[in-house]
């Protein structure tokens, strides 16, 4: 009887974890994937939104919250951004909104945001054959092949707005191919 019991919840534990994609559709990971156009070279502000279903977006009002979907499936994707701003951070999360990777200006080889995001056949094909314009890019793999890039960028008061303006102006992002490379 004991052995059926634990059979039994084991069993049950087991189809609610199942379960769990198919009854919980509101994640934040789908509703941030609402509201990025997948692959845009165009950045969505999300700052601007301030909410994108029930994810709050104003967690700290000192920072503007850009984002970009991407798929690496056909090529690789890339962020960047130049000008100067006092502080920025990228985070790339994999499907369900988990961070898999994480970088700032503070590490970055070049004032602005230049970041590939490759698959691991991608990243194996990029060391065998190196591409030069890609020499300062912060190379990062991903094992998923879908996910969110998602800047945030300094902005304590409305005197930075002009600056965190031009900065945001200039951050494209993509196929890699969009940007004159082959993959």
């Amino acid at each position: 009887m004991l052995f059926t019991v634990i059979i039994g919840a084991v069993v049950a534990h087991l189809a609610v974890i199942a379960l769990l994609p198919f009854t919980a559709p509101d994640t934040a990971a789908r509703q941030l994937q609402s509201a990025l156009p997948l692959s845009s070279a165009a950045p969505v502000d999300l700052s601007a939104a301030q909410e994108v279903g029930d994810v709050d977006l104003r967690l700290d009002p000192a920072f503007r919250t850009i984002g970009c979907q991407f798929d690496i499936s056909e090529a690789p994707f890339r962020v960047i951004g130049n000008g100067r701003v006092d502080f920025w951070s990228i985070s790339i999360l994999d499907p369900l909104g988990v961070s898999v990777f994480s970088a700032n200006d503070r590490i970055a080889p070049t004032v602005g945001i230049d970041l590939t995001v490759l698959s691991p056949n991608q990243l194996r094909l990029f060391r065998q054959a190196p591409d030069q314009r890609l020499e300062n890019s912060i190379i990062v793999s991903a094992e998923d092949l879908t996910g969110f890039a998602i800047m945030r960028l300094f902005e304590p008061d409305e005197s930075w707005t002009e600056l965190v303006d031009a900065f945001v102006a200039s951050i494209g992002c993509g196929a890699i191919s969009d940007f004159g490379f082959s993959s």
